[in-house]
């Protein structure tokens, strides 16, 4: 009896202990589960909450793209959170090691890999969600891990992977909270891939799940972009009303309607269209947005044809626009195209693709095709304008002494005009706030803005730095930035047309006969004058020709140098191009042939089969070398760099063809001097593939330093006043490191120019510079002030770097003497 007792008592205990185990391991798994949820999971999601929240909010919206519907994660905001996602992993961190066994370890860790797609740490995102698809057993955490991972895929540019876990997940049922997320980054993906198709059925989904207002909109916008660019005009129509219907911000509206009209300009009348545009610039609340508004009726009158309508609304566009670069630069573009390819006009739509280029990231993708184009349309202008410049110039020395004075009258009244205009303008700049201080009687005790003198002059700076210098007037905010960019552009025009500069214009010295000894009266200065005008006539017919495809433009420009200049070194050339373009090929090919016999365009014309073989294609060019070779003997420097030029177009990829470019070098050293000798010299090596030339080219580069180290150079050195095509950044540094090689790498780099070449030379003995050659001054400038700003900001030292022309270059190199050049420049 006792031992059964015993027994009874032993169970009692043993079952006692059991279920007292069980609900403490209850009781820690609710005490886990709670601390995580209302501790570190809680604060950790809000964090991230707010993150997202405030990319939300930050996201800028391209509505000439197809919008985003969902924040975009840009590595120039990473830094403004890490510190909070940094506090988010650490917090969760916290979590997964003091509770284990809490059912929120995976979603925390769902949260630390989301941090991390925040923070665009890419790698450790995915690997965090792929640990929590492997490891979790519960369906929601793996559902959120995946869809972020697909998100981070996309974000990582692995477009293949992120498909996969697409397609994946598409086939299951999601967590109705994940559903949405699910959409929106399956939308972001499919945009990054442009595919349609797949964008309106994930599109299609969200517009039948949301509740959030601002969301739909957003995706009725989107799907109406779409269908617009697919030309369905009656669907895009539809949506876009739709988005008008539901209420959205102010912003979304407007576009909205923009995009209306766009839509529906296929199937509605023109009066309807200007009655819909009146209406939008009428309402008050559309004020800020006005240039847009413009600049689509722009678009509307250019799709019709009606371009001189087109113009004047992209032009009050561009009035209107103060902070859109964006915006500017499409306005600008749409102009210099109309004048490009409708008129023609090269003069004109050179300055709106400069303005065009002053507007537009360098990384565009347009930015290099843009720069290529003004960079032609800017030669094309220069030789048009120094044709016209020396073509007046010689002509005002033919009138009679009356007639001239009548003229340089008239020239100089109207110069004094502009400074009297600009004093004015001037004062009345300066004036603007004096005015107020005199109306406005100021007091110590005063509380007005006005009567504080410290606040009002904080005031004046905080509006200088944002405005500039501009004057009261009626639309001050636009007007004046207008004025600026315009009155800049005349001035660099009236620069080139003008005979004197703008600061001989600004001067007190102009007067008449100071006008007259400018004029050409001289034999040997009309001389001159000529020879530029023989030579832009070249330039500019082969500017025609070869870039603009003007052909008809560039014969008569052609004609009209031989029927100018009959005697001209550029004939064979342009005889050539003539028979190769103009309906009178026979005339052409007779007078080559039989003028020009020996000419390398007279044997070209004798065997004009280019598709000759390897073998033929070598004797012809040995045959050209002769040829050029004896041309160079004989100092005809200019010849050869032509003859070459034209050569290279066709026979460049001939391994033989790289001894003519080392006799270009040698005729370009011939021409200027010893410096561009060791230049190209050195550029021609750094390209060189065959021994004998590299050889031959390092035997003359040893001379050409050897001449320069024994040359003795007396006096100062006199510069000239050039005209040169080609300039050189010199930067004179004698520290030994790499310094100056990767700055300007980095530099061009940064400006996306290709085919900078930078070398070191010595002047003289523990005297060392480096030099970078380039055809485009501007973009020369531009490095030197890129270059100045690094050196200053890092607080490295070079002596010092300048800009130069090549004939002053080669001056100053055989003077072995910068100084002279640096004072001048410095000041």
């Amino acid at each position: 009896m006792i031992n059964y007792t015993n027994k009874i008592r032993l169970y009692t205990s043993i079952f006692v202990l059991i279920t007292l185990n069980a609900c403490n391991s209850i009781i820690n798994k609710i005490y886990d589960d709670t601390t995580a949820k209302y501790n570190a999971y809680f604060v950790a999601n809000e964090i991230i909450n707010d993150i997202e929240l405030n990319l939300e909010n930050n996201t800028v919206i391209n509505y000439d793209s197809l919008i985003p519907i969902n924040y975009a994660i840009d590595s120039s905001v990473v830094n403004q959170h890490s510190e909070k996602t940094k506090k988010s992993i650490e917090k969760l961190s916290i979590l997964i090691q003091r509770h284990p066994e809490s059912k929120y370890v995976y979603p925390s860790y769902v949260l630390i890999g989301k941090s991390r797609l925040l923070d665009l740490n890419l790698k450790q995102s995915i690997i965090t969600f792929k640990y929590v698809n492997s490891k979790s057993n519960i369906k929601n955490p793996k559902d959120l891990a995946l869809i972020n991972l697909m998100r981070s895929y996309t974000e990582n540019k692995q477009f293949n992977e992120a498909k996969e876990v697409y397609d994946y997940l598409k086939n299951k049922t999601i967590y109705n909270d994940y559903q949405i997320d699910f959409y929106k980054y399956s939308v972001y993906l499919f945009k990054q891939l442009k595919k349609n198709s797949e964008l309106l059925i994930n599109l299609k989904k969200i517009e039948n799940l949301t509740k959030d207002k601002t969301l739909e909109n957003k995706v009725y916008f989107l799907i109406g972009q779409i269908h617009l660019n697919n030309n369905n005009y009656d669907e895009a129509q539809q949506y876009f009303e739709r988005c008008i219907k539901n209420n959205p911000k102010l912003e979304i509206e407007l576009y909205a309607k923009l995009y209306y009209v766009r839509s529906s300009t296929k199937s509605s009348d023109e009066e309807t269209i200007n009655k819909y545009f009146k209406k939008l610039i009428r309402d008050k609340k559309n004020y800020d947005y006005l240039n847009r508004i413009y600049f689509e009726l722009g678009q509307y009158y250019y799709e019709k044809d009606f371009l001189n309508k087109a113009l004047d609304n992209y032009k009050i566009s561009i009035q209107k626009t103060i902070n859109n670069k964006n915006l500017l630069f499409k306005a600008h573009l749409e102009i210099a195209n109309i004048h490009y390819y409708k008129y023609n006009n090269y003069s004109i739509s050179k300055l709106y693709y400069d303005s065009a280029l002053q507007n537009i990231n360098r990384e565009n993708v347009l930015y290099k095709q843009l720069k290529d184009k003004s960079d032609v349309l800017n030669k094309l202008v220069d030789n048009l304008l120094t044709i016209n410049k020396n073509d007046s110039l010689i002509s005002l020395t033919k009138l009679s002494k009356n007639e001239l004075d009548n003229i340089l009258n008239d020239y100089i009244n109207k110069l004094n005009k502009e400074k009297k205009k600009k004093k004015v303008e001037l004062k009345e700049s300066l004036n603007f706030y004096d005015e107020d201080s005199k109306i406005i009687k100021t007091t110590n005790n005063s509380v007005w803005y006005f009567n504080n003198i410290s606040i009002v002059n904080r005031g004046k700076d905080e509006f200088y730095s944002k405005w500039g210098d501009r004057k009261l007037t009626d639309n001050w905010r636009v007007q004046s930035k207008i004025l600026f960019i315009s009155n800049n552009e005349k001035e660099k025009e009236i620069e080139k047309k003008s005979i004197i500069t703008s600061e001989e214009r600004n001067s007190e010295t102009v007067n008449k006969e100071y006008l007259i000894s400018l004029l050409p009266f001289k034999i040997e200065n009309k001389k001159i004058l000529l020879n530029e005008i023989e030579k832009s006539l070249y330039e500019l017919g082969k500017i025609y020709i070869q870039n603009l495809n003007e052909i008809n433009k560039g014969i008569n420009t052609y004609t009209q140098l031989i029927n100018r200049f009959s005697e001209s070194e550029y004939l064979p050339d342009v005889l050539y191009q003539l028979y190769l373009l103009s309906e009178e090929k026979n005339y052409y090919k007779n007078y080559i042939i039989e003028k020009f016999p020996e000419s390398i365009f007279a044997k070209l014309i004798i065997n004009p089969n280019y598709e000759i073989d390897e073998f033929e294609e070598y004797n012809l060019l040995l045959d050209l070398y002769k040829i050029l070779y004896e041309k160079l003997l004989s100092e005809k420097n200019d010849y050869v760099i032509r003859q070459i030029d034209s050569l290279e177009i066709l026979y460049k990829k001939n391994e033989y063809f790289e001894n003519l470019s080392l006799l270009k070098s040698i005729a370009k050293g011939k021409k200027y001097g010893n410096f561009t000798l060791q230049y190209e010299l050195k550029k021609f090596l750094k390209n060189s593939l065959l021994t004998n030339t590299s050889e031959y080219a390092n035997s003359l580069l040893n001379s050409a330093k050897n001449v320069q180290k024994k040359f003795i150079f007396s006096g100062l050195p006199k510069l000239v006043k050039e005209n040169n095509y080609k300039f050189y950044y010199i930067i004179i540094n004698n520290d030994k490191s790499d310094l100056v090689f990767n700055i300007i790498n980095k530099i061009t780099k940064e400006l996306n120019l290709q085919n900078v070449y930078i070398d070191k030379f010595i002047l003289k003995e523990n005297f060392e510079f480096y030099a970078i050659s380039e055809t485009n001054w501007q973009d020369l400038k531009t490095i030197e002030k890129k270059f100045n700003d690094y050196i200053l900001n890092k607080e490295s030292k070079v002596n010092a770097n300048f800009v130069i022309g090549e004939t002053n270059m080669n001056i100053l190199f055989e003077a072995k003497n910068f100084n002279h050049f640096i004072k001048f420049y410095n000041k």
